[in-house]
């Protein structure tokens, strides 16, 4: 656990390389899908796509095995739909999300990955609105600062005055957030 946790810093750190080392050998024995979900990450970071579907291909394994286990569904789902979203393939990719998003609603990563994938399909405000949602309807993804990041990067690209939205945003997020939450991720200038 503590070696995953170690990863994950890395991960944060975009210290991919580090983190694969790290990944590879947690999972190499393909009996925890949360590993073999993160390894599958990182080497999509790393641009590795061929090594990502291997690890894919171990993932669905384990959950035909155990077709209980939702959660793992959840990120075999969400690796599957960022294979699709790293070959184009963005309206199939936020099916995949969306899919993982339902069998684990309290996960913000697919959530985040669909408004994402809805960006690069070119709908804008579609992305904008799901967020909002998510964020109004579950006030713990305020702490995800990569769905905060993405909102505000999507409010710059829809209007010039983005200024406005972010700061309704960030007080909005002030008066819910922890006094630790670190308001630079709303990206006001």
């Amino acid at each position: 656990m503590l070696v995953c946790v170690i990863a994950c810093h890395h991960c944060s750190q975009k210290q991919y390389s580090t983190s694969l080392k790290l990944l590879s050998g947690l999972a190499k024995d393909g009996s925890d899908p949360h590993y073999l979900s993160l390894l599958g990450y990182v080497l999509l970071q790393l641009g590795d796509v061929r090594s990502a579907r291997k690890i894919l291909e171990l993932l669905r394994s384990y959950c035909q095995a155990d077709d209980s286990d939702k959660e793992a569904t959840a990120l075999c789902l969400n690796l599957e739909g960022l294979l699709l979203f790293a070959s184009d393939t963005f309206q199939d990719a936020i099916t995949k999300f969306e899919e993982a998003s339902s069998l684990s609603p309290e996960n913000p990563v697919p959530c985040n990955n669909i408004s994402v994938g809805h960006m690069y399909a070119k709908n804008l405000h579609v992305s904008i609105k799901l967020l909002e949602n998510k964020l109004a309807q579950n006030h713990a993804f305020i702490l995800e600062k990569p769905m905060v990041l993405n909102l505000c990067s999507m409010y710059e690209l829809a209007s010039a005055r983005s200024n406005e939205s972010k700061q309704s945003l960030h007080t909005w997020i002030m008066k819910q957030a922890p006094d630790d939450f670190d308001s630079a991720s709303t990206r006001l200038s």
